[in-house]
């Protein structure tokens, strides 16, 4: 079966819901699905063998770049502009005959999944969240009423989307272990980090925002002044008054590689989600789990789908 997978994102920023889509195409790919992924051009169309290579992708994952009118990168009028664009592809595609069904997981391809159902093109809907709007909500089960098929990363989602399709399959998200084959002692992490604490040391390692409960370990953390606390991934929010001298703050991206690296580095991983629609099946708690140390997070319900007592 062809299809395509329409995504709004620059497949090139190395976050982790970018590699969650490249992971995704590449297994639907291996199972016989032949899709491919269609983007808007934010980044000129860079090496693809290198994007392949990075993300350990087992076969070239096929990849489409539009033209976009609005080169920023991300912002609602960049995707409202690619949506449009992306019915004009799909159209000239079923003109060809070359499609057979379409994937997607953005709420901004509605009228997408509207002219692919007129055209009897069948459409599959992954939800990541409920809407953040009584608006975004009502057009999510408006998607997965219309939908051939839709994807839930938990549970709970599927229980919400149940009533409006039947047709619903729970795919939590995952970690590519092959990450993980080398294995280091704590201290050896360390040093090819060049981190020179010797004791306890507590690592949140992601996006660095108000959505991710950050403030709970900058709220806390002198409370416990033996343990250090290790705070790195790009930075969203501002961090207002006195940060403890036991916090490290590291506001920057952090390469694939060394992500391993700092689990590793780490005796225990936080993950201090708040009850909110952002805390859905975080890929760092995969990531977390792969790495083998111990974890500490917020007793959520979509969290307890996946780690036991």
């Amino acid at each position: 079966m062809k299809g395509y997978y329409f995504v709004n994102t620059n497949l090139f920023n190395g976050k982790a819901h970018t590699y969650q889509i490249l992971k995704t195409a590449d297994g639907i790919n291996k199972s016989g699905g032949d899709v491919t992924i269609v983007a808007p051009d934010l980044c000129h169309k860079s090496n693809l063998i290198r994007l392949s290579s990075e993300n350990n992708l087992s076969s070239y994952v096929s990849i489409t770049f539009l033209f976009n009118l609005w080169v920023k990168n991300g912002g609602r009028t960049t995707f409202f502009v690619f949506s449009f664009i992306s019915v004009l592809f799909l159209l000239y595609e079923i003109i060809r005959g070359e499609v057979e069904y379409i994937y997607f997981r953005s709420d901004y391809f509605y009228l997408l999944a509207l002219v692919a159902r007129i055209c009897g093109v069948p459409y599959f809907y992954e939800i990541h969240r409920i809407g953040r709007t009584k608006r975004t909500q009502y057009i999510k089960e408006r998607l997965a009423v219309r939908a051939a098929g839709v994807v839930t990363l938990t549970a709970g989602l599927k229980q919400i989307f149940s009533p409006y399709n039947s047709n619903i399959m729970i795919a939590h998200d995952g970690v590519d272990l092959d990450q993980f084959e080398q294995e280091l002692s704590v201290s050896d992490a360390r040093k090819k980090l060049g981190i020179n604490h010797s004791g306890m040391l507590c690592l949140y390692i992601g996006s660095i925002s108000r959505y991710k409960g950050i403030e709970m370990i900058l709220r806390n953390a002198h409370h416990f002044p033996d343990i250090h606390f290790y705070i790195v991934g790009r930075m969203s929010m501002e961090i207002g008054g006195t940060i403890s001298p036991n916090v490290t703050l590291k506001p920057e991206m952090v390469l694939k590689e060394e992500v391993v690296l700092y689990q590793q580095a780490a005796n225990v991983l936080l993950l201090p989600h708040p009850k909110n629609i952002y805390s859905q099946s975080p890929i760092k708690l995969f990531e977390y789990m792969a790495s083998g140390r111990v974890i500490i997070t917020s007793d959520l319900s979509n969290i307890r789908e996946v780690l036991n007592n």
